[in-house]
């Protein structure tokens, strides 16, 4: 298991009873933590050093993970920005968002490149949200002008449609996928939305809930799947 937040970076290998603490920074970004299909995590933080992006080779239910083998990877975060967002596809390609840039790695972070002119004329990233779909074939980026875009050839090109708050004007906190084709968003001010069309309609589906902000949203994995919205 894995916990990060404000008070840095926590693992537990004996499901939760005992945790190691290997790093004491504080996290950035959404979700601030990603591992790729071989366990490796990556980790953004922010300390008095400056915004950084670290790597843990996985360890297994060993002893071996320490803020010894946490290590920085090779994405130089520009001056003044911060991470925002990141994830990881099917082929442990790795996208990592700042400010105004959007970096690709195709070697586990050991070198980067930036692809946002594959997306301009966006040039924006504050408070975004990267992931990928269930099958990590495609790539998908809620920007901060309210539009979804999605690439389906490791962001060489992208497509976009309106978001779920286009026409509402807050932003989307974070995408949770049912199937390759429904998924759910959480907004900043405006509640949960549903498309059942890979997003190219959405509806606003907050009935009984209590506020508008939610963080996330979790499919638990049980039939029929259950959803959980976490309010901020």
């Amino acid at each position: 298991f894995a916990a990060w937040g404000y008070g840095g970076l926590y693992i537990s290998i004996d499901k939760g009873i005992n945790w190691i603490q290997i790093s004491t920074e504080s996290s950035t970004g959404k979700p601030g933590l990603r591992a790729n299909t071989a366990g490796d995590i990556f980790y953004s933080s922010v300390s008095a050093l400056g915004q950084k992006l670290y790597k843990h080779i996985y360890q297994g239910l060993t002893t071996n993970w320490k803020s010894s083998n946490l290590l920085p990877t090779g994405l130089v975060v520009p001056a003044g920005e911060t991470i925002s967002a990141m994830t990881i596809d099917s082929g442990g390609r790795l996208y990592v968002a700042t400010l105004y840039d959007i970096f690709k790695s195709i070697n586990g972070g050991t070198s980067f490149a930036s692809i946002k002119t594959s997306i301009a004329p966006l040039n924006y990233f504050y408070n975004s949200t990267l992931v990928s779909s269930p099958d990590n074939t495609t790539v998908y980026l809620a920007a901060n002008d309210n539009k979804i875009y999605k690439t389906t050839n490791q962001g060489v090109s992208w497509t976009s449609n309106n978001g779920p708050t286009f026409d509402y004007g807050s932003s989307v906190n974070s995408i949770v996928f049912v199937s390759a084709s429904v998924y759910l968003a959480s907004s900043t001010s405006d509640g949960v939305f549903r498309t059942n069309d890979t997003g190219t309609t959405w509806l606003q589906k907050s009935a009984g809930m209590k506020g508008n902000s939610f963080n996330g949203i979790v499919v638990a994995n049980s039939i029929p799947a259950r959803i959980i919205a976490v309010k901020s």
